[in-house]
Formats: structure tokens, sequence, C-alpha cells
């Protein structure tokens, strides 16, 4: 009987032991990925300087400074998961402390590779602002970051506002800290001033043209003499010209829009989770569209005085149209590296605790069965003891 139990034991030991080593070659592949039941809303907190009037589309002479919050909602829509993407839709929330003033809200859904956590091309649930604009955002991550981030690499972060990507990359000066009870990466990234999409200028109800006489206000605003550059445009165009440049400037003047924003990001390694977003920066500007103006006296580029009127509007800085400083709030914060936290756990249970445990007890049992009389020289001395019995 001695013997019989010893088999047992080393042939269970020799199952969990293997099971141990197909469990860190397939399960740990297969569990861990991006989640389902994603539920998160994380806040933050500033100000805003608003120079563009939302009432009746007119820029203000001074800026007006106002509270911000902000809530991002974000949720999974688990429906729609398949066993290698993930569909989540984003709902931020911006508050500003005007009386009266209408909360901004911008929702875009994103589809995720659930290994790589980059963002995927999906032409039904990838969209920004309404469900109809589908966005590709493929090799971008915005959701999450990859698991196991390395503070060595940059990552390429998507922008619905601009309908491109920018880089993050560690700071090199306070590269990681304790946050929260968690190690994390302190990541830095910054958007120069782009072109901001259509679908952005039409969800905010920007303007998109102005009048010469309102552009003319805001051009003087910065210093610039229209007077002047009227009178010597007179002077140096031909009648044809001339006439081209005034039917222009009795319509409408198109406007383009730029968008610019940085900030910085604490992002937890194992997990990809952003922990703490910081010192965000973002804004709007416009510009007028001279295109066609600067074509027309590019010709006249050799007079000096045509040279100058040339460079002074084409250096002309575009027009502010709000900026957003903010922060996450310190509650969010501990919300968000709680969750980190419990999703950290999970990821052991799949990637350490189990496999371990199924080789510790493995090897428990199958060293327990051979030290029983399991080796084939003790299961051969108890066969010759029982022939002797016999």
């Amino acid at each position: 009987m001695k013997g019989v139990a010893s088999k047992i034991l080393i042939v269970l030991g020799i199952l969990l032991v293997v099971a141990s080593i197909l469990w860190w070659a397939i399960a740990v592949n297969v569990m861990v990925k991006f989640p389902t039941g994603v539920d998160s809303a994380p806040v933050y907190e500033g100000d805003v300087l608003i120079y563009l009037n939302p009432l009746n589309n007119e820029f203000l002479k001074e800026p007006l400074k106002a509270p911000l919050s902000i809530v991002r909602e974000i949720k999974s829509v688990d429906d729609l998961y398949t066993s290698d993407r993930a569909v989540v839709e984003e709902r931020i929330t911006q508050t500003i402390g005007i009386p009266g003033a209408a909360a901004i809200i911008d929702e875009s859904g994103y589809v995720l590779d659930r290994k790589s956590m980059e963002n995927v091309s999906d032409s039904a649930n990838s969209w920004a602002y309404e469900r109809g604009n589908v966005v590709d955002r493929s090799g971008t991550y915005y959701i999450n970051f990859p698991f196991d981030l390395s503070k060595d690499k940059t990552y390429k972060v998507s922008d619905n506002k601009s309908g491109s990507s920018y880089e993050i990359a560690v700071e090199k000066d306070g590269e990681e800290e304790d946050l929260e009870g968690l190690r994390v990466y302190n990541f830095r990234g910054e958007l120069p001033l782009s072109p901001a999409v259509q679908a952005y200028v039409k969800h905010m109800e920007y303007p998109e043209e102005i009048d010469f006489e309102k552009l003319k206000a805001i051009m003087e605003a910065k210093g610039m003499d229209v007077n002047a550059l009227m009178a010597l445009l007179q002077s140096a165009l031909s009648p044809e010209e001339l006439q081209f440049l005034q039917a222009g400037l009795a319509r409408p003047i198109k406007l383009r829009y730029f968008y610019y924003t940085s900030g910085r990001a604490s992002l937890e390694p194992r997990t990809g989770s952003i922990i703490r977003l910081r010192d965000v920066i973002e804004g709007v500007k416009v510009a007028p569209d001279l295109d066609q103006l600067l074509q027309l006296l590019d010709k006249y580029s050799g007079n000096e005085k045509m040279a100058a009127a040339i460079k002074s509007i084409k250096e002309m800085e575009p027009q502010p149209v709000y900026e957003a400083r903010y922060s996450q709030t310190e509650e969010s914060i501990k919300e968000a590296a709680a969750e980190a936290s419990d999703n950290i756990n999970k990821i052991n249970w799949v990637k350490v605790y189990v496999p371990w445990i199924l080789l510790i007890v493995g090897a428990a049992l199958l060293v327990g069965g051979l030290l029983m009389g399991g080796s084939p020289a003790a299961l051969e001395e108890e066969a010759s003891a029982e022939a002797e019995e016999e």
C-alpha cells in the first residue's frame, strides 16, 4: 500500500508541475489583458481663460478668467468586446464657473488591442465627437498604456482635437516616485500648435468666418497699422488686383483654428494605468486664412515696404480663443491608485501566485512520494518483501 500511495503522490506532483508550466505558457497569455467592467470617472480642477464670448462670438478685449471642473467618464462596452479587442467610450464634461454657462461635453469611442493596449482601426467603434466621425488612431495610446511599461521608451498619445498624436517620455528629473502606495513613472508630453480638425471646430460651434472690420480691429489690437497697409496696397497693386482684393475683403474671411496641449502623467508600470494627470495646459487659437492675399502680394516681395508688409502678415500671431490649466484632484488620484492596486493584485494571481502554488505543491507531492518509497529501488525492495511473505 505504501508503494501505491507514493505512486499517486508522484503522479499528482508531476501533473501539478506540468500544470504550472502550462499555466505560465498559456493561461497567463490568455488571461492578462485589458479587462471588462471598466467604469471610472477621474476628476480635474483648474481655471480657464476665455477670449471669445460664446454668446455672440465676439472677441473680448480682456480675457475672462473662470474656475474649471472636468469629469472624464470612461466605460467599457463589454457587449462589443472580442477576445483580442476592447471597446471603450469616454465622456468628458467641462463645467466653467460662470453663471448660465452651458457645460461642454465631448464624447468619443476607442478600440484597443487587449494585449498591447494600442488603439486599433475600427470603422464602427473608433470615433470622436459624433459616432459618424470615424477616427483611425492605429499605433497610439490613450485610454491605457502597455502592461510592463518601460520608462526608457516613448509612447505616442492620440489627440482628438488635432487628429494627430504626440510623444510622451519620462522626465529626467523625478522620473519615479511613490504615489498612494504605488511606484509610478512620471512622463511628460507636448503637442505644439497644430491645426484643429473640422469636427472639433463644428462641435464647439466656433465661428468659421469673420468679416474684415472685425478682423481689422483684432489686427490693430495686436499693433498692426491696417490703414497704412491698405494705403500701401492701393499704391502698389494694379487696378485689376485692387479690385480682386476689395472683392475678397467684402466677403467673410475664413478662419483657421489651432490646438495645443502639454502636461505630466504619472503611470503605474505593471498595469499601464494613468494614476495622475497634472499641470495640463490646453488651448485653442484662431487665425484668418490670408493665403490668397499673400499669393497676390508675393510678386511684389522685391519692394522693401511690401516685403515688410508681407512679413508682418505672415508673422501675425493667432488670436487666443481659450486656454485651460488643470490637474487631477487628490481624491481622484486615490481612486485611480486603488483601482490600479486591485488590477495589480489580479495580475499577480494570474502571473505569480497560481503558477507558483501549482509548482510548489506539485514539487512537494513529488518529493513526498519519492521519500515514501516511490523510487524504483524502494519499490523493488517492497515487492521482494511481499514475495517472501507469500
